[in-house]
């Protein structure tokens, strides 16, 4: 009811649904809408108006005489919390997987960084497994959970390696329309993260049904890391894999440069875990948290609806 409430002090401060609506970036059908919906929540009509005239009715100018103040008020209390925001200081211990940092969470933490100017922020870029409590890290992000029984753990995100072409490569080669056909193509392998030794048997598994197509491929090039192998797809000559939240992948199926391929299939999984150490944080912690998750989420969505 107070949003609706909002709209209609707008209405009246701005002379009209029209102007209330450039002002607040939104239609004036909504506007109008919202204000029937007061008015039946009310159970009487605030305003009076036709195609060229509006006014308020005398139960309007009491609704706006109690709630003209509101938004000063609010805008008052906002101002409080971002001032008391700005006052949080301390030492912030995090430990992250290289795989999150550079697209995902290192912008974040800079954004973190400006807003509270007070804060130290100490980073370990872990590839390896860390005991958090032991090594003095509060907050870590990593694709592997924690041996510590402790840890609070939240899985934030799941991302996946897919298969990706250049145009070029589908006119040259051909589009592969099942699993079995990638035998057939040229696709670029990868090197075990743990032996180092190249990868022959893959595991397709399809997004829809968790069914699995084992693949054995001869690939001529193994790399190391996916993040480096989709430049490598533009000339035209290989199939790639790659993570498909990185935004060189999401730039280049924008522009039309990849395409996806066998679309419904992935490789492997790469879990997001967000972990605690420990149950009890400082409040320092606890907002650094749900600044980074938020924001994690809030990136990813926008990354899906473009």
């Amino acid at each position: 009811m107070y949003d609706n409430i909002f709209l209609f002090i707008q209405v009246v401060k701005y002379g009209g649904f029209n102007s209330a609506a450039r002002q607040l970036n939104t239609s004036q059908s909504r506007i109008s809408r919202r204000i029937k919906e007061l008015e039946i929540m009310l159970g009487a009509k605030i305003l009076k108006r036709d195609t060229h005239f509006m006014e308020m009715t005398p139960f309007g100018e009491l609704i706006y005489a109690e709630f003209a103040n509101y938004e000063q008020l609010l805008q008052n209390d906002i101002e409080k919390i971002r001032h008391k925001d700005r006052e949080l200081s301390g030492l912030l211990n995090i430990a992250l997987h290289p795989a999150f940092t550079t697209h995902l969470i290192n912008p974040k933490i800079v954004d973190f960084a400006v807003r509270y100017p007070k804060v130290q922020i100490n980073i370990a870029y872990a590839v390896q497994q860390l005991e958090m409590v032991k090594s003095g890290y509060s907050i870590a992000v990593s694709d592997k959970m924690p041996k510590s029984q402790n840890s609070i753990i939240k899985r934030i995100a799941t991302f996946h390696q897919r298969l990706y072409a250049s145009p070029k490569y589908i006119k040259k080669y051909g589009l592969p329309t099942s699993p079995q056909e990638m035998a057939k193509h040229r696709i670029i392998g990868y090197l075990d993260s743990d032996s180092g030794e190249p990868v022959k048997t893959y595991t397709l598994k399809n997004i829809n049904d968790d069914s699995q197509v084992l693949l054995q491929l001869e690939p001529q090039i193994y790399a190391e890391s996916l993040f480096q192998t989709v430049e490598l797809a533009t000339s035209g000559e290989f199939i790639v894999s790659a993570w498909d939240y990185l935004p060189v992948v999401k730039e280049k199926l924008k522009h039309n440069n990849l395409v996806a391929i066998l679309p419904d299939y992935y490789f492997h999984d790469l879990p997001c875990y967000l972990i605690y150490a420990q149950p009890l944080l400082s409040n320092l912690e606890k907002t650094f948290a749900s600044f980074l998750e938020q924001s994690i989420n809030a990136a990813l969505t926008n990354s899906q609806e473009k």
